[in-house]
């Protein structure tokens, strides 16, 4: 599966997603691409993370938005890929309430050995929350908690969770 974010091209001024089955197929003359989401206008992917098992979609926006695409492994054409046309892909807008109002989102890391474990970086000064983490990303009111710990106020930048133990992380900084 290839997955691609669009940042208003063309005149438009929306970003979406889209995603391909033949990222690799060399014999065919031109890749079929399907609509799956737009963020909506004025509004940019700044993020895209798909889990291990190609079923989810986690996408953030330049407006600090975060959503959750499901049901991917389902999206075999473009009627069942675009979430617009009633198909089995649904889409998750997880609450932002709390400190990440607004902020930009900078990275999405997946557990990769269980999809319920997601962490999120922001960036921004002048807050003293960076990283926020769920054990339950899947479920249908996922619950990030802040695990900044002692971190200095400074943008965090990207992050990855650890393949042996999803408890721990590696966090890249300003």
């Amino acid at each position: 599966m290839g997955l691609r974010g669009r940042q208003g091209f063309g005149g438009n001024n929306y970003g979406g997603v889209w995603m391909t089955r033949q990222p690799f197929d060399f014999s065919v003359e031109q890749t079929e691409w399907w609509h799956i989401f737009d963020v909506g206008v004025g509004n940019a992917v700044n993020d895209l993370q798909a889990s291990d098992d190609g079923d989810y979609l986690w996408v953030a926006t330049t407006a600090g938005q975060l959503y959750r695409i499901g049901n991917l492994n389902q999206a075999r054409s473009e009627m069942t890929a675009d979430v617009d046309n009633a198909n089995p892909n649904r889409v998750t807008t997880i609450d932002l309430a709390g400190s990440w109002i607004g902020r930009v989102i900078t990275d999405i890391a997946i557990d990769p050995n269980d999809n319920d474990r997601v962490m999120i970086t922001l960036g921004n000064y002048g807050a003293s929350t960076h990283v926020f983490y769920s054990t339950n990303a899947t479920s249908a009111n996922p619950t990030f908690l802040n695990r900044s710990g002692d971190l200095p106020d400074m943008p965090v930048y990207a992050g990855i969770l650890n393949f042996f133990d999803g408890n721990q992380a590696v966090l890249g900084t300003e």
